[in-house]
């Protein structure tokens, strides 16, 4: 809990706990997260071939998700401030 200029406490939201940065595809590590609400982890990355896949989840679901990027293509990740 932090305070605001005006003295009242503010509880950080779960969106501001992050930041955001573009980052190359073969820079993605398990921990970011691909969405801005913080919900779609990656558990996964690496090379496979001349493609660099992503294995990712989406909080609350049972179901995994792949994402293929190029290795040098730039994707915008949400990191632990």
């Amino acid at each position: 809990m932090s305070s605001t200029a005006d003295g009242q406490s503010h509880t950080m939201t779960r969106q501001e706990e992050f930041e955001a940065s573009h980052i190359a595809a073969r820079e993605i590590a398990p921990g970011d997260y691909l969405d801005p609400s913080v919900k779609l982890r990656v558990h996964a990355a690496k090379m496979i071939g001349n493609d660099f896949v992503v294995a990712h989840k989406l909080r609350g679901s049972k179901s995994p998700g792949v994402s293929t990027y190029k290795p040098d293509e730039t994707v915008r990740v949400w990191r632990k401030k």
